[in-house]
């Protein structure tokens, strides 16, 4: 799931975040300021501004982690978080 911290309505990404963690469906945030909480939250995150060709380097880069493999080089503005926090 992709997912922004601020959203219109009264719900947060981080509430969604935690309802996919729960059911088990890996984050990743796209936001201009990664919250504290999100290595708990999500397997990464991308700051914006970003390209269409980061986002796609990015996504396959989770892909890659949810695989368990290492990803060789991640785009600009991607942090990786632990695994386990998916």
């Amino acid at each position: 799931m992709l997912a922004d911290i601020r959203l219109s309505g009264e719900r947060t990404g981080i509430d969604l975040a935690r309802e996919a963690k729960a059911r088990g469906v890996p984050v990743l945030f796209c936001t201009g300021m990664p919250p504290e909480e999100c290595s708990s939250l999500a397997v990464g995150s991308l700051v914006k501004p970003y390209t269409d060709r980061q986002l796609m380097a990015a996504l396959k880069a989770v892909d890659l982690l949810l695989q368990g493999e290492e990803p060789k080089k991640l785009p600009k503005g991607m942090t990786l978080y632990a695994p386990s926090a998916a």
